[in-house]
């Protein structure tokens, strides 16, 4: 009865507030449903999911729910604000590998929060294929609203053995904006059935990223030829001995075999997991150790002075949506080493703004360290010629207005049934 009564007094305030809102100048009001979004505690989680709200909040009226796994000292509910969005955190207990009993106690008690969010919303837009899309579009039915779901990268990747869970969310999807034409083409191949498939490049700050500005970290005032790595390494379980989807392990044996061809040349690698000690015993092995920095996770604002510190950025990764490094690297005027995965191509220029590799290929990275130590000034031009292309087609300004048209594309089709 006590957890009944806090339910219904939090919604009436909801309700209360959410009827006190007017749309300004005609605004859609959207609801953007994630389970990553940055905290004080966290500013990393999630920061691309925000900086997509803050776009989109300069067409659309946009409030952030930020769904948690409830854990001791935690409270099942709390309303904030992150750098001017609305967000709505909601924790839910959990058991790990139980899919549909967790999507149905969530989706119970997370429509007991949160109905007169949705009631009082004109659409629903969800980030990414998995847990949080299929929740946004079972509550966008109750509420008979409509839902646009956002694919990633990361989201569809890992999440292909649940496929036959998610079609459920597809049948009340009314659009789909995919991070890259190689993630609409891999999401179409799994979902033909789904309605308004679109590319939607997110883009990149360019403000914020930019090559003028301070150089920040230990490269700073070091000579050429500097790469930098800030992959981390994450592991995934659908790849067999949990191997790093971002390509580390690639990055750390071509290192080690180019030996003295790399004795001037530095690597600096960032977001590495505290207490990672397997990296270290990797740079204790190398014959010029001094040459490679480890770091731990980066603050998103110290992103842009590192990238403007290095040379070339290496983004060797087996599998990928639209990586954001490539991406605020070339907007830093950096040269980016990428691979063939995912939308790298889309970023990238063989040749022209930088390189690009076969996923996994050892040896083929290390000739393109190897050879491009020796060059700085032609990673300079490249650099040059990223920023470019950076201005021309990724320009962050853009994602709004696609997305807008996007919108009203997903309010013209018809809602389905309920419980359908």
């Amino acid at each position: 009865m006590r957890h009944s009564l806090v339910f219904d007094q939090y919604n009436t305030r909801l309700e209360e507030n959410c009827a006190d809102k007017k749309v300004s100048a005609g605004k859609l009001r959207v609801v953007m449903v994630t389970s990553g979004f940055p905290s004080v505690q966290n500013p990393t989680l999630g920061v691309f999911n925000f900086r997509a709200a803050r776009t989109l909040s300069e067409v659309c009226q946009i409030r952030a729910i930020h769904l948690r796994t409830w854990l001791p000292g935690r409270p099942s509910i709390t309303s904030s604000e992150w750098k001017g969005v609305s967000r709505i955190t909601v924790t839910v207990p959990q058991i790990p590998a139980l899919d549909e009993v967790n999507l149905a106690v969530y989706g119970l008690l997370g429509w007991r929060y949160l109905s007169a969010v949705f009631k009082n919303c004109d659409l629903v837009h969800s980030v990414g294929i998995d847990f949080a899309s299929v929740l946004a579009s079972r509550w966008a039915n109750r509420a008979r609203v409509h839902h646009v779901a956002q694919i990633v990268g990361s989201d569809l990747n890992c999440q292909r053995s649940r496929a036959k869970l998610l079609i459920t969310s597809i049948k009340h999807t009314h659009a789909v904006a995919c991070n890259s034409s190689a993630l609409r083409t891999a999401f179409l191949r799994i979902y033909p059935e789904a309605r308004n498939v679109w590319k939607v490049w997110r883009g990149v700050d360019l403000q914020k990223f930019h090559p003028d500005g301070s150089a920040a970290g230990p490269f700073a005032d070091r000579s050429p030829t500097r790469f930098v790595y800030l992959g981390g390494f994450p592991n995934s379980p659908k790849l067999p001995h949990g191997k790093n989807t971002k390509g580390g392990e690639t990055l750390l044996d071509a290192w080690k075999r180019a030996g003295n061809a790399l004795s001037d040349s530095s690597l600096l690698i960032a977001n590495l997991p505290s207490g990672d000690r397997q990296v270290e015993k990797w740079r204790a092995s190398l014959p010029f150790p001094r040459q490679v920095e480890l770091m731990g996770p980066l603050h998103p604002d110290a992103v842009p002075g590192y990238l403007r510190a290095c040379d070339a950025v290496l983004v060797p990764s087996l599998q990928e949506g639209l990586p954001n490094v490539a991406l605020e690297a070339c907007a830093c005027g950096r040269a980016v080493f990428g691979t063939t995965a995912g939308g790298l191509p889309e970023i990238i220029e063989h040749g022209h703004t930088g390189l690009i590799l076969p996923p996994g290929d050892v040896e083929a990275l290390k000739n393109a360290l190897v050879a491009y130590a020796r060059q700085p000034s032609d990673l300079r031009a490249m650099g040059q010629r990223a920023r470019s292309r950076m201005e021309t087609y990724f320009d962050a300004k853009n994602y709004a207005a696609q997305m807008l048209e996007i919108y009203q594309q997903a309010l013209r089709e018809p809602l389905g049934q309920v419980g359908t």
